[in-house]
């Protein structure tokens, strides 16, 4: 999968003292969505979007990072499942895993809708809003088959 990451600029600059030696491992928490993953910020958030057509699916999900962006070898536990919401129901289907990991969005008509996710690890509360763009339905002609036509010489 590949990664994109979007660093708020808040967030630039800021490293731990030099003389500091002991340096505590973070846990990092990503919402992937198709080919982009972004992290999320303790108490922070983040704003991404996302278009699909009417009938079309989006697949959501949290990946889980250590400190140098590689997944966790054991998947932390949130403290609670995820809390997935949107504004719209009208323009797409959410649906969310029993776990709050994973969610699929299904455009239902043209429109736009804001998700927003909510998870809490560790006691940090992780939140990220996207916002999905719902094109309408455009029919398309696919080939399926040829045949041979005779006629007249």
């Amino acid at each position: 999968m590949k990664k994109v990451v979007i660093v708020l600029p808040e967030y630039l600059g800021k490293h731990h003292h030099p003389r500091r030696r002991h340096h505590r491992h973070h846990i990092r928490v990503w919402l992937a969505v198709g080919d982009v993953a972004v992290q999320l910020i303790p108490n922070g958030g983040i704003h991404m979007s996302y278009t699909l057509d009417v009938g079309k699916t989006e697949n959501l999900a949290i990946e889980f990072l250590d400190q140098n962006d590689q997944p966790m070898v054991a998947t932390p536990k949130p403290d609670s499942p995820a809390a997935w919401s949107q504004l719209d129901p009208s323009i797409q289907a959410l649906i969310a895993a029993a776990d709050g990991n994973t969610a699929t969005a299904t455009g239902l008509a043209a429109g736009s809708d804001t998700i927003q996710l909510t998870v809490i690890v560790g006691g940090q509360t992780f939140v990220a809003t996207m916002d999905a763009v719902v094109n309408a339905a455009v029919p398309t002609q696919t080939l399926t088959s040829v045949g041979i036509i005779a006629t007249p010489a």
